[in-house]
């Protein structure tokens, strides 16, 4: 992690979560991708920019939110059953649902959330997950990109 963003970081060191245990997209999600070659549109790319410098969602004690949530050095537990999978976020307690009965996405949400509404299907071994409807106070990861 030092290699990738120096010395200060910005992140406080806790038992079990030291600086280089983590994902190095913990910090920046982005990180393979040239500023104009991100993938984000204007209006995604607009949050973290009104957010400003130094804050993350530890800040305001905020849920972590998708990907960043799966990134930290914090253990997460996935319980399955038939049509459901539920992700335990150990990071802050959060807790994601992905519905694997064969429903779609809704047409219409009540509410948007922070870590969305998901769905998800199994081809082979690999599930895929679709997700929509986050709220805009979710963060992509802990630190924002230059």
């Amino acid at each position: 992690m030092e290699r990738l963003f120096g010395a200060a970081i910005g992140v406080v060191e806790v038992s079990g979560m030291e600086i280089g245990t983590q994902s190095k997209y913990t910090f920046n999600i982005l990180l393979d991708f040239k500023p104009e070659a991100a993938p984000m549109r204007p209006e995604a790319a607009e949050i973290p920019r009104r957010r400003g410098p130094g804050r993350s969602p530890s800040t305001n004690c905020l849920p972590v939110g998708i990907p960043a949530a799966g990134l930290v050095s914090e253990p997460n537990k996935m319980v399955q059953s038939p049509g459901l999978i539920v992700i335990i976020f150990e990071s802050d307690g959060t807790l994601r649902q992905i519905y694997t009965d064969g429903r779609g996405l809704p047409k219409e949400f009540a509410l948007p959330s922070w870590l969305g509404y998901s769905v998800g299907k199994w081809e082979r071994d690999t599930l895929v997950v679709e997700t929509a409807r986050f709220n805009d106070k979710s963060w992509l990861a802990f630190r924002r990109r230059h």
